[in-house]
Parts: C-alpha cells; structure tokens; sequence
C-alpha cells in the first residue's frame, strides 16, 4: 500500500463535488480528508494510474506520495 497526499488550496473550484464522488466511489474506506489535506491509501501497482487521474482531471491539486 501507498499513500497518496492531496493538497487542496484554500480556493479550490467549483469542481470540489467531483473530486470527492470521485474519492467516494473508488476509494470509499481507504481514505481521510483533514484540513485541506486528503490522504488515499492505494495498493502500489495503480498509484501510476492514480497520479495520472487526479493530475489530468484536478490539476489545481497539489499530488504527492508520501510512503
């Protein structure tokens, strides 16, 4: 398992919806939203796939894998 560390800026667009249904959906007990900061833990073999979906379709997000 990774962990997948989401900064989301204190402007963050309108498309906040989408990106929780989207955390919801696919990852629905693997993660924990505290202060602007969203933690998914994703098994290591899609963590490629994973940073290329939130990079392509939440650019304004700040994407980093923390272990």
């Amino acid at each position: 398992m990774k962990t997948l560390a989401l900064t989301i800026p204190q402007e963050a667009p309108v498309c906040m919806d989408t990106l929780f249904d989207y955390v919801r959906t696919w990852h629905s007990n693997s993660y924990v939203y505290e202060l602007g900061q969203l933690e998914i833990k994703v098994e290591k073999e899609i963590i490629q796939s994973e940073l290329m979906i939130f990079r392509e379709h939440f650019p304004w997000l700040n994407t980093n894998i923390i272990n």
